[in-house]
């Protein structure tokens, strides 16, 4: 119960602005996906309606399935927020909001060309420890959040990492290593 209180806690003061960069490491089955990339995103645009998030995880299919689940909540008739979707816009991985704001949910090294990041949040960016023991893998994602990632990010973004750490210099340890 402790660390899902401290993730909220965590999750609240970033979508107030208190703070603007938050990381959980978390061992696989743990609930940080559900937090991070689902009900966490979804809460979000129920506030700021108007912004827009980046979601993204280690491959295209599960930010898609992330998508999905955050799309879902919008659009429920138990949702809380006057927020909606977009009715021109209901892609799994790229949809708006009926209020101007949406998400688009990437793998890691897919493309944001366009998108403007007000919260990004990168779950698990590396599937397993072979994908995180790899150097071309560890470089190549390390490459994506600076070159891509970091180029989208709207002024005062907030980041949210939330990943199983895998290796010493995978991405999150390499994010902690350049602030």
């Amino acid at each position: 119960a402790y660390l899902l209180e401290a993730i909220n806690d965590a999750d609240e003061a970033l979508e107030r602005g208190d703070i603007l960069k938050a990381m959980f490491f978390v061992p696989p089955q743990n609930s940080k996906s559900t937090h991070a990339s689902q009900l966490f995103p979804a809460w979000y645009l129920g506030r700021h309606a108007r912004e827009h998030v980046i979601l993204a995880s280690y491959g295209q299919e599960l930010a898609s399935r992330n998508g999905r689940i955050v799309r879902g909540l919008l659009s429920s008739e138990y949702w809380p927020f006057e927020v909606g979707l977009a009715f021109e816009s209901r892609a799994v991985h790229r949809w708006g909001t009926s209020r101007g704001g949406g998400l688009v949910a990437v793998g890691v090294g897919g493309g944001l060309t366009g998108t403007p990041g007000h919260l990004i949040v990168i779950d698990d960016p590396h599937k397993d420890r072979e994908e995180a023991d790899s150097p071309l893998y560890r470089e190549r994602a390390w490459e994506w959040w600076t070159d891509v990632v970091q180029t989208r990010r709207a002024p005062q973004a907030r980041e949210l990492v939330s990943a199983t750490r895998w290796h010493e210099d995978d991405l999150p340890g390499r994010i902690l290593n350049s602030d």
